[in-house]
């Protein structure tokens, strides 16, 4: 059997903007494109990551 490679994932993805957000007087970076909400770029729980982006969303809609 033939050995096969692995091709290289590189691929060219475009650098999302991070964006900063302050809830309940923390910080939060929101990553809009992935719909993810971080605190020290350590993930939040669903439940509260929702309520944080949904306030960011309707706080950007107004502005």
């Amino acid at each position: 059997m033939p050995r096969t490679t692995r091709k290289s994932l590189t691929k060219t993805l475009e650098p999302t903007p991070i964006v900063s957000f302050d809830f309940e007087d923390r910080t939060y970076q929101i990553d809009p494109a992935r719909r993810k909400v971080y605190r020290r770029f350590v993930e939040i729980e669903t439940s509260k990551a929702s309520e944080i982006f949904s306030t960011w969303r309707a706080a950007t809609a107004t502005a």
